[in-house]
């Protein structure tokens, strides 16, 4: 429980979305076909965020190689997902 409130305060809808999909997700490498345990709504509930955020969410994972209708997602390389979670190396 302490951990999820955390997430829930130190994550953005983007990385808590990325962080279900990954925790989700059969394979370690590669793509994969995941299915939410549950209908949009309910998930956006889950992470805390509105079911608009968490449509806008999905859209910004776009470039990340997400994809999906409905409680199918497609993920396309996982670990280009995952750089989704890792911090930007600092320059």
């Amino acid at each position: 429980l302490i951990g999820q409130i955390k997430d829930l305060k130190l994550l953005t809808a983007i990385e808590r979305l990325t962080a279900l999909l990954l925790a989700l997700a059969p394979a370690r490498t590669g793509g994969a076909t995941v299915t939410l345990p549950a209908g949009r709504r309910l998930i956006a509930g889950r992470l805390g965020i509105t079911p608009q955020s968490l449509s806008r969410a999905f859209a910004a994972l776009r470039p990340a190689g997400v994809s999906g209708e409905g409680r199918r997602v497609v993920i396309a390389d996982l670990d280009r997902l995952r750089d989704v979670l890792r911090p930007a190396e600092p320059r």
